[in-house]
């Protein structure tokens, strides 16, 4: 019935409590989809790997073939801790480029605060499966998860994260109406009487923008998760 199922899918989650033999299912059911010809991505999101002690090869934070007489089937352990650093820097380096330069430093506080918070970890493994999921050119991505309660959270972060997003684009929205009534109100003053240069406004317009850009990639990213969950 597995087997079927998964002939008939893209994406297949295989989860349950631990010891329970997750490992073994994804893949087989990898290697079984494989052999008929599919090609085939299994990825660890188990912070407790097991794959590469499974196929007795090492696998790790990038995609490696798993299995010797199948060359279509690939392995993937994603890292946890390697994910939340490479994201936190990711969000740093973003932050700081639309930031004022004499705010980095408390740009670089608050990462670290984040760094530890509750959530942070899932977000960051999320944020890693949805890129895993854009990237991926293989039939069939098999993931592998952790335990029930890691996974169940895991799994309602696409609804939590889309609907965070999407109050943030409201937010903004509601920022850059209120901008744009108070320039308004004094039009003979025009921009540089607001903000004081025209450039300022000219920055501050292109920040608006970008961070309008982000917020929408990231609602789409979550959406596309959201959906597929």
């Amino acid at each position: 019935m597995l087997l079927g199922l998964a002939g008939s899918r893209r994406v297949l989650f295989v989860g349950g409590k631990g010891g329970v033999g997750k490992t073994v299912v994804a893949s087989a059911v990898g290697y079984h989809q494989a052999r008929a010809g599919r090609r085939v991505l299994v990825v660890s999101t188990d912070p407790a790997h097991n794959l590469g002690h499974l196929w007795r090869r090492e696998v790790g934070d990038e995609v490696v073939p798993l299995a010797g007489d199948v060359e279509n089937l690939e392995g993937l352990e994603i890292d946890p801790a390697r994910t939340t650093d490479e994201h936190l820097a990711a969000v740093g380096h973003q932050v700081r480029r639309l930031m004022p330069e004499h705010l980095s430093g408390e740009v670089d506080k608050h990462l670290a605060l984040a760094r530890d918070a509750p959530g942070t970890h899932e977000a960051a493994v999320l944020e890693r499966v949805a890129q895993v999921l854009e990237d991926a050119s293989h039939d069939l991505v098999i993931f592998d998860t952790a335990p029930s309660g890691h996974t169940s959270r895991l799994m309602s972060l696409p609804e939590t994260m889309f609907a965070w997003t999407e109050g943030l684009l409201r937010r903004q929205d509601r920022s850059a109406r209120f901008g744009a009534a108070l320039r308004g109100l004094d039009p003979d003053a025009g921009a540089a009487g607001i903000v004081g240069t025209g450039r300022r406004v000219d920055q501050r317009a292109q920040r608006d923008h970008e961070i309008r850009r982000i917020l929408l990639r990231r609602r789409t990213r979550f959406e596309r998760m959201r959906d597929l969950i």
